[in-house]
């Protein structure tokens, strides 16, 4: 579960990578100059947002797909 969840968290975050290259392109120049200034802070926000990312992902596939995992409902039941 923790691979596809993982799976789904690089999928977003590509994702939104590509589009905010695409909507930043105007910086592109400036890339070298922003880098240095800014490069601890930005990391910190995508490792910030890529745990916060996961951890949604990680909190939705276990309400959706492991809803009735585990549980007894007696015997001759039949499972929905």
């Amino acid at each position: 579960m923790i691979a596809n969840v993982l799976l789904i968290t690089i999928a977003i975050l590509l994702a939104l990578g590509f589009w905010l290259m695409g909507e930043l392109k105007f910086f592109a120049s400036y890339k070298l100059v922003l880098w240095r200034a800014y490069a601890t802070p930005i990391l910190i926000y995508v490792g910030l947002l890529s745990a916060n990312v996961f951890a949604a992902a990680f909190v939705l596939s276990r309400k959706f797909f492991l809803k009735d995992t585990g549980r007894f409902r007696g015997p001759g039941t039949q499972p929905r």
